[in-house]
Order: structure tokens, then C-alpha cells, then sequence
């Protein structure tokens, strides 16, 4: 399976406004994952976007270390797709609102932690690698941004 096949099964879930985990390097070297709501910009391949804001632990982390990896699944758990790339805080105000509407429909939560809009920041990730998880044949897929043609299939268990 090809890169861009890949990432388009993730753009599908991210299209459906369901959460993802983020994971960044958190202290100490070890992952630290969270919930949250991305968004896709179609005009920008490869990347996926968040908001973030300034006070919170993933900002540190990113700022301390760029590699991050997102995780989405189907509702029914048919498709599992992972994706790992270099994120950078974004603080665009007009970037911000275009972000805002594709996601903000979404973000009850964020709004009762992130009181101040003045602190709000985009995540912007940059997706490097990708993979597809099929649970119910135990197929996986492989693939590098770099390489988009060159997938692998790994029918381990890992």
C-alpha cells in the first residue's frame, strides 16, 4: 500500500471530527500521550493541525523536541492508522482562525481548559512516516513520506 493511500485513510477518520492520541517526548525520554481533535487543511498535504495553548505540557514539548506521532482509529476498530512526524507551534492569528473553524465545533473541552484566547497556538505537524494497522487480518502497512511508493507490508504482530 502506497503512502498516499495511507494518509488518505487517515485524513477519512481525521474527517469525521473524532479525537486522535497525540503523542509527544514527554520527561524523562517517555512518551506522553493525549486526546485530541486535529484537522486537515486540504490545500496542505501532509500535515495535520491542532490547537494547543501557551502554559500547557505539550508546548513545552514540543518546543524541547519536534517528534510527535498521532493515532486514529474507525469507530468499528477496522483500521488503525499511525502517523509520525516533526511539529512546530504555529502563531499565526489568521492561520489560527482557519484552523478554529475547521475544528471548532469540537472543542468543548479545550475551551474550559484554555480560558484565554490570546494563548491559544496551532500544532502544526509534519508528517514524516505512516502506517495502517488492519486488526481483523493482522495485515500492516508501511510507508515513508520521503519514499511514498515504496510501503511495506509487515504482517508481524508488533
Amino acid at each position: 500500500m502506497r503512502y498516499e493511500q495511507i494518509l488518505d485513510k487517515a485524513l477519512t477518520l481525521i474527517g469525521g471530527g473524532s479525537p486522535a492520541l497525540f503523542s509527544t517526548i514527554g520527561e524523562g525520554g517517555f512518551p506522553h500521550s493525549r486526546w485530541m481533535v486535529p484537522c486537515a487543511i486540504p490545500r496542505l498535504k501532509g500535515m495535520i493541525y491542532a490547537v494547543t495553548a501557551r502554559g500547557f505540557t505539550k508546548t513545552a514539548e514540543i518546543e524541547a523536541d519536534d517528534r510527535v506521532e498521532w493515532a486514529f482509529q474507525a469507530p468499528d476498530f477496522s483500521e488503525v492508522v499511525t502517523l509520525r512526524g516533526r511539529a512546530r507551534l504555529v502563531e499565526d492569528p489568521s492561520f489560527y482562525a482557519e484552523v478554529l473553524k475547521a475544528i471548532g465545533p469540537n472543542l468543548v473541552v479545550f475551551w474550559k481548559v484554555a480560558k484565554d484566547p490570546s494563548s491559544v497556538r496551532v500544532v502544526e505537524t509534519e508528517i514524516v512516516s505512516a502506517s495502517l494497522l488492519l486488526p481483523r487480518s493482522g495485515e500492516r502497512f508501511s510507508a515513508s513520506a520521503s519514499t511514498p511508493a515504496e510501503a511495506t507490508e509487515d504482517t508481524g504482530n508488533g
